[in-house]
């Protein structure tokens, strides 16, 4: 399971996603990183990225409705935020 979608943000992520209207995107990613987080094999995990190297993750271990409820709040805000990410636990990775 992966699910990407990109979010406007305000902040230099050293590298923005752009489109055409000029607007500043990040990607938010909701994915795990095993076959079977369930069962010991892997996690979930909510990511945001620019578009070279600079990121904030969090991870969730076998929470898959933890993961999807975070992912939501942050594909839910208009303009993606360091300050909200970190409010709601995410790290720099």
């Amino acid at each position: 399971m992966e699910i990407a979608v990109y979010k406007r943000t305000n902040e230099d992520w050293y590298g923005n996603y752009e489109i055409i209207d000029g607007d500043s995107l990040v990607e938010v990613c909701l994915y795990k990183t095993g076959p079977d987080p369930k069962n010991y094999k892997g996690e979930f995990l909510v990511c945001v990225w620019g578009n070279d190297d600079c990121g904030m993750e969090l991870e969730f271990g076998a929470d898959e409705a933890k993961a999807l409820n975070i992912f939501l709040q942050v594909i839910g805000v208009e303009n993606v935020s360091r300050e909200h990410l970190i409010s709601l636990g995410f790290v720099s990775a």
